[in-house]
């Protein structure tokens, strides 16, 4: 029986994409807290499911207001 190993050239380019990855999520999570409006998005104290919602709401207590969800 043959074991499957991958090459290094396959692993490598898995690993840039993993990172390209973290970056875009990371730079369009960032995008949209910018677009908060009062209150501004705070890391300590909102979701980042708060992101997605685009009503302005109260929920739980927070204000939820995500003009770019």
């Amino acid at each position: 029986m043959t074991t499957l190993t991958p090459s290094p050239t396959r692993a490598t380019v898995g690993a840039v994409l993993l990172g390209i990855n973290a970056l875009i999520f990371v730079g369009t999570e960032a995008i949209a807290a910018a677009g908060w409006r009062d209150p501004v998005y705070s890391y300590a104290y909102n979701y980042i499911s708060d992101l997605g919602v685009p009503e302005v709401e109260a929920f739980q207590g927070r204000l939820i207001n995500s003009p770019l969800s």
